[in-house]
């Protein structure tokens, strides 16, 4: 009995500490939950913060994505009309390897007519239909009536004939006259055949008619 009456009050002291320590332990949870309560909002308020942030991103990301596409799609137009623009040079630096000697060739033939020629066709009453169509295209090209009469006309000052031909401006015609000359120049009476069998005199002016 005395041995059992020692070991109450042990036991008695172990449940007090044990119920203090439950007591701390509740007093740490409900300041715990105090905090945590003061902190929701806290955290509520980064969330939000964070949601936000996120739509700013979302929304600076798709307007970068636009503009790299409109800058891509920028690029491959450049590169398609510096393309253009190159193969056009090309083109016209083709054309114009191949219009200057054509050209020079045409001068060289003006240098062939002789002034006695010009006035042996000015005075000829009815000329042939070759000479009327190649000299309707010089008439054509000087922005002059096509008429027999404007060509004597013009072939007056036989010198200030040929140097008007020499010293044309090839590079400044009108398109209308250009347009004009086109089918003319198809006419059965300007083929180099038929040229050859009028007079060499035409065929010289008609050698400069199509370098030009």
């Amino acid at each position: 009995m005395k041995v059992q009456r020692l070991k109450v009050p042990v036991q008695i002291k172990k449940y007090e500490n044990g119920l203090n320590k439950i007591q701390e332990t509740n007093e740490m949870v409900a300041e715990l939950k105090i905090k945590l309560q003061d902190l929701i909002p806290k955290i509520k308020e980064q969330e939000n913060a964070a949601n936000e942030m996120m739509k700013v991103l979302k929304v600076e990301s798709a307007s970068a994505k636009e503009k790299e596409e409109e800058v891509t799609k920028q690029e491959e137009e450049a590169t398609v009309e510096f393309d253009a623009v190159k193969k056009f040079e090309k083109e016209c630096q083709g054309d114009l390897d191949k219009a200057i000697p054509a050209y020079e060739k045409a001068k060289k033939a003006l240098n062939c007519v002789k002034k006695s020629q010009i006035d042996e066709l000015r005075t000829i009453a009815k000329p042939s239909e070759v000479a009327v169509t190649v000299f309707n295209c010089v008439l054509t090209l000087l922005g002059k009536p096509t008429k027999w009469d404007e060509a004597k006309k013009q072939m007056q000052n036989s010198q200030g004939f040929l140097d008007s031909l020499l010293g044309f401006d090839k590079d400044s015609i009108p398109q209308i006259r250009l347009k004009n000359l086109k089918p003319m120049l198809e006419e059965e009476n300007m083929k180099d055949a038929k040229i050859e069998k009028a007079s060499a005199m035409l065929v010289h002016v008609g050698a400069w008619i199509k370098g030009i």
